[in-house]
């Protein structure tokens, strides 16, 4: 019988140590409530104007689950990455006509503080636009949580579909006030080129402009947000 009420006890205690873990992990949240947005960038010319959609997109969508997106002036924000540029040392782009970090993770951290010192936030997003490696199953690419169908023209019915592809993704990454890394995602968003076989059996690819892309930015910014929002909850004001 003592043995029984001593198992009972045991129990009891287990249950109340697990049932205050639950309890502390289910009111434990990451304060964040103030969001930077930085430019959406890209390594490849010709994509300014997606650029500016989809980082207008990124603010939208974070305003519209209750971020206060935090302006910033964009004089400041020239001033912050030409210093961080010179801290941290950068390679100029001929094609692009601007310089580039040479070591991105130290550049970015020389802009979270040159922010910081303008601007009160929680939480910084960096996003860019970039080409990424496609699996090919029955004419369709597949990869980055996207799937579009290969633009084909004139394939003999004998030549073969190529069985890898290039797709154009959207990588946004979450990074706190301090630098911790909190969220980071691929969005797929277009294969951007058709092949074209003209009678050979091996098709050519023929890049097509950013201005034709299907993009729709406000579906792919509310793909790339939403694993995010889970993880984090609004801090009370």
């Amino acid at each position: 019988m003592r043995f029984v009420v001593l198992l009972l006890m045991a129990a009891f205690l287990t249950a109340c140590t697990t049932t205050e873990k639950k309890s502390q992990l289910a009111s434990f949240y990451l304060p964040a409530s103030r969001a930077v947005v930085l430019p959406v960038t890209s390594q490849q010319s010709g994509l300014d104007a997606l650029s500016q959609q989809l980082t207008a997109s990124l603010k939208n969508d974070l305003a519209a689950h209750n971020y206060q997106v935090v302006a910033i002036d964009p004089e400041v924000y020239r001033h912050i990455t030409e210093s961080a540029l010179n801290a941290t040392g950068s390679v100029y782009h001929p094609k692009l006509k601007q310089s580039l970090p040479l070591e991105p993770a130290s550049y970015l951290r020389a802009v979270v503080e040159g922010l910081k010192r303008y601007y009160g936030f929680d939480v910084i997003f960096q996003s860019s636009i970039e080409l990424r490696d496609a699996e090919v199953k029955k004419g369709i690419a597949l990869w980055d949580n996207a799937k579009f169908p290969l633009e084909i023209v004139d394939k003999p019915k004998t030549a073969p579909i190529p069985l890898k592809a290039k797709g154009v993704s959207l990588k946004v990454s979450a990074y706190t006030s301090l630098g911790g890394t909190i969220h980071q995602v691929y969005q797929g968003m277009v294969v951007p080129y058709k092949i074209l076989y003209q009678g050979s059996s091996l098709g050519q690819t023929q890049l097509t402009p950013a201005s034709s892309w299907p993009i729709d930015a406000k579906t792919i910014a509310k793909e790339s947000l939403k694993s995010y929002y889970p993880k984090v909850k609004i801090a009370p004001q």
